[in-house]
């Protein structure tokens, strides 16, 4: 049974803030506020309807991927993040079926502006597709990577709203799911290929994937 936590995505708030934001006073306080925004019930929310039977298991270029891919966008629309390709949430890739029909999927993209150092970017990513349907049978994808998806989610919410009220982040974020991950990161080939922001400018890629339950050897750690 999946359990997605806030715990670890807190952790991972607090670090952020603490790493990349420009917070002049009551810095301490000001970090678990934002991250405390970040519930297990939200990400369960979110999550929920990632992985519902509704999305056919999210496979790249389908039905369902599309479903998401706008699911994506809209909670970041919603949150008062920007479109992070211009004025667009998405970018068009073309890929190439088994039966050679030409068709598009798309990765999803949201932007933060930072403060004093703006021109370097962090990139947060997680892929949000999936391994679609077999014989009627769908495979969710909840743990794989839905719960790193709805992570980003809730993450860039955070940064938003920190912004929002004058604490901010002082370099860019990027945040991006990205599609075609299970057909051979596709996605992320794609836009490294294609980027956005200059790569030049890009400190560092933090990729989510998988964090919606533990082992039994790490269920400690």
């Amino acid at each position: 049974m999946l359990r997605i936590t806030s715990l670890a995505i807190y952790n991972l708030t607090v670090f952020l803030l603490f790493y990349f934001s420009a917070f002049s006073q009551n810095a301490d306080t000001l970090r678990i506020h934002y991250a405390r925004g970040i519930t297990a019930e939200k990400l369960k929310t979110h999550l929920v309807i990632i992985a519902s039977d509704e999305y056919e298991g999210r496979e790249t270029g389908e039905k369902g991927q599309k479903m998401a891919a706008n699911y994506i966008s809209e909670q970041f629309k919603k949150s008062g993040v920007n479109p992070g390709n211009g004025t667009s949430y998405f970018q068009y890739f073309p890929l190439n079926t088994e039966k050679e029909n030409l068709k598009t999927s798309e990765n999803v993209l949201g932007y933060v502006e930072g403060t004093d150092r703006k021109e370097e970017l962090i990139v947060i990513t997680a892929h949000y597709d999936h391994l679609g349907m077999d014989s009627g049978r769908v495979f969710n994808g909840a743990d794989d990577d839905g719960s790193g998806t709805v992570a980003v989610i809730e993450l860039a919410e955070a940064f938003s709203r920190a912004k929002k009220e004058g604490h901010g982040p002082r370099r860019s974020i990027l945040f991006m799911t990205v599609s075609g991950e299970e057909k051979g990161l596709m996605g992320s080939e794609y836009y490294t290929e294609n980027p956005v922001y200059p790569l030049k400018n890009t400190v560092v890629d933090l990729n989510i994937d998988m964090i919606g339950r533990t082992d039994a050897r790490h269920t400690d750690s």
